[in-house]
């Protein structure tokens, strides 16, 4: 898996289907940017060839049991969500006999880590108003989880997304791998 996290080699990714028949991972999907990696396996952008459609791409190795199932209960949380403006949107979940992708709503304004990071490296502050949308949106997207009996249990920077970098109110919760519903 570590050798396959190469942004160059992500193109050429072998994917292989139960009756064996095996392709490229551009057969399907053009392979955008690199987004990421988590202790699971890596997070890529890439346009979805039969819709035209750029999604965020979680990619993990099915040979592991505990990502393949925290994936697919991931997965299963993020069904059972109706839409909301403050939760990242789930698109699929596709598995192959040795990698399995979860198709996710792209968010263009990246993390907000990468935010926070771009304000301290030009030594700038958020204004006050800014962090109160960035809050607000936060706490909505919560809301919504609470009320469908979810707990995220891994709210941090890196798991707030902006959907566009512009509109800081638009904040989308991601990464629903520790999440619960009780």
């Amino acid at each position: 898996m570590k050798e396959m996290l190469k942004v160059t080699k992500i193109p050429n990714l072998m994917l292989e289907e139960a009756n064996g028949d095996r392709f490229p991972f551009s057969r399907i999907f053009k392979f955008q940017n690199f987004l990421g990696t988590g202790s699971f396996g890596f997070v890529v952008s890439a346009i979805e060839k039969a819709t035209g459609e750029v999604l965020a791409l979680k990619i993990v190795d099915a040979t592991q049991q505990n990502p393949m199932h925290s994936l697919q209960k991931e997965a299963d949380i993020l069904q059972s969500l109706l839409a909301h403006d403050n939760v990242i949107e789930y698109k699929f979940l596709k598995e192959y006999t040795n990698y399995v992708i979860m198709g996710l709503e792209y968010a263009t304004g990246g993390t907000l880590l990468n935010l926070q990071r771009g304000y301290a490296h030009n030594r700038k502050h958020i204004k006050d108003e800014d962090c109160s949308k960035i809050i607000k949106g936060i706490l909505l997207g919560l809301k919504h989880l609470h009320r469908h009996d979810v707990v995220h249990r891994d709210l941090k920077p890196s798991n707030v997304v902006l959907a566009d970098a512009d509109k800081l109110e638009k904040v989308k919760l991601v990464d629903f791998g520790l999440a619960v519903k009780y």
